[in-house]
């Protein structure tokens, strides 16, 4: 069906201008000039396509100008974007370079470190004569006094061992209190021997006390306690004396070497 629309269509088009065309040749044959008013006619409207021609193709060249400009500034900042991802690159190709032996100069460093520790922690630790020792009570009370809850409780916890002659496993202990760590015991013990309160060696992974002030197994207990006594809470002052507990229990459960 639209086939057929289509062909009519275009004859009934061509028809129409074959009428058309017939009735201008019949209208304007009667015109003497009518050449020479087409001749006119299509000169002048020649001069003014080339007119508009010109025009177009001015304005048509200054933006191609303009885009051109703005064509090569890109090209230029491209350019100069380049160039300093080359210098970067080569930087950091410089940088690499030096890694591997930067990481080979701290790993013999951190080497050199731990061998000095590890010398230092197994090396025992001469106690002082006691003639040179001067530490009174009264220092050893205002150490205490002036020491953490924590502190106090390693040093009672170092009491106990140096009476029951076995030796201290900070770390085990530390994890059955669930209170503070280790490290900080151990940092404490470290301490109060510089202080002149005890004397400590290292063995494996347990401190052994050898010699403590016994101002510290006669008031550190209370001291402790009195500490937390201060806080007006059942729960708390229970809690306390479950720490109390937990290391009494465990250096009673400690074999004697």
């Amino acid at each position: 069906m639209e086939d057929k629309l289509k062909i009519h269509g275009s004859y009934i088009i061509l028809i129409l201008m074959a009428v058309i065309v017939v009735l201008a040749t019949v209208q304007w044959a009667t015109i003497p000039d009518l050449a020479n008013y087409l001749t006119f006619a299509l000169t002048l409207a020649s001069m003014l396509l080339a007119l508009l021609a010109i025009i177009y193709a001015y304005f048509s060249n200054s933006s191609l100008s303009k885009s051109t400009t703005m064509l090569e500034g890109s090209a230029r900042e491209v350019r100069s974007a380049s160039d300093e991802v080359k210098q970067a690159t080569h930087l950091l190709q410089v940088h690499l370079a030096s890694v591997p032996e930067d990481i080979r100069g701290l790993s013999s460093r951190v080497d050199q470190t731990y061998s000095a520790v590890a010398k230092l922690l197994q090396a025992p630790i001469t106690p002082l004569p006691s003639e040179t020792r001067k530490v009174t009570d009264e220092f050893v009370r205002s150490y205490l006094e002036a020491s953490s809850p924590l502190g106090i409780l390693t040093l009672y916890a170092c009491a106990l061992a140096n009476k029951k002659g076995v030796p201290l496993d900070l770390s085990t202990l530390s994890n059955r209190l669930n209170y503070g760590d280790d490290d900080y015991m151990m940092a404490y013990i470290i301490a109060s021997a510089a202080a002149g309160v005890l004397t400590h060696q290292f063995m494996d992974d347990n401190v052994v006390i050898r010699e403590i002030h016994p101002l510290v197994a006669a008031v550190s207990k209370e001291l402790y306690v009195g500490f937390h006594g201060r806080v007006r809470n059942r729960d708390y002052q229970a809690w306390a004396a479950n720490v109390l507990q937990i290391v009494e229990g465990f250096l009673d459960e400690t074999p004697t070497p």
